[in-house]
C-alpha cells in the first residue's frame, strides 16, 4: 500500500516551490514510498544494546604491543622549513570561493 499519494506530493510541491511532469510524478511518489518504508524500519529498530556476549567490546588481548621506535632525526625533518624552522604549504582552498 503506497504511503505517499498525490493529493499530499503536490502539496509538498506546491510548498516547496517544485513542478514535476505526470510521469516524474509517478516516479517519485514510488521512491518516496521506497523512502518512507526504510524510515518505517528504522524507526522500528531497538537501540538497546544487548546483554551478555562481548558484542561491541574491545579485546585488548589482540592489540599490539607498543614499542618504542627509531624516528627522524629532528635537525633533519628542520631542513625542510626557513630559518625559523617553520613550513610554508601550498594554498589549497581559498581563491576560487574569495577567501583571502
Amino acid at each position: 500500500m503506497p504511503k505517499m499519494d498525490k493529493i499530499t506530493f503536490q502539496h509538498l510541491c506546491e510548498l516547496s516551490k517544485l513542478s514535476f511532469g505526470e510521469d516524474e510524478q509517478d516516479k517519485i511518489i514510488e521512491q518516496m514510498d521506497g523512502i518512507i518504508a526504510l524510515m518505517d524500519t528504522a524507526r522500528d529498530y531497538d537501540g538497546e544494546p544487548e546483554t551478555g556476549g562481548t558484542h561491541g567490546a574491545m579485546n585488548y588481548s589482540q592489540l599490539r604491543e607498543d614499542k618504542v621506535q627509531k624516528s627522524f632525526a629532528a635537525e633533519k625533518l628542520m631542513q625542510n622549513g626557513d630559518e625559523g624552522g617553520n613550513c610554508t604549504l601550498p594554498r589549497i582552498i581559498g581563491l576560487s570561493y574569495g577567501f583571502d
